[in-house]
């Protein structure tokens, strides 16, 4: 059984990234990926929260997703034995 959170109770633990790019440095606050409810759709994206004040869920393709108000971890993937091949 899958639990989703609401947003409004709790958000996914966030991490600090940095990187420059052009000359610049850039700092973002970041979740690990989730999994999220978008309009009837289950979707995988991250919370940031960057420098510049925005704050939101993004896709892995920069794609942002509104009106998020569930999440959960992403399932751990099963283990491969020798038998599958």
């Amino acid at each position: 059984m899958t639990a989703w959170i609401n947003v409004n109770w709790e958000m996914p633990k966030m991490h600090k990234e940095v990187w420059e790019a052009d000359g610049e440095r850039y700092e973002m606050e970041i979740s690990d990926p989730v999994l999220v409810v978008e309009d009837g759709e289950v979707r995988i994206a991250m919370y940031e929260e960057d420098d510049d004040g925005f704050k939101g869920w993004v896709e892995r393709d920069g794609r942002i997703c509104e009106g998020i108000i569930y999440w959960t971890k992403l399932p751990t993937p099963p283990e491969r034995s020798l038998s599958d091949g």
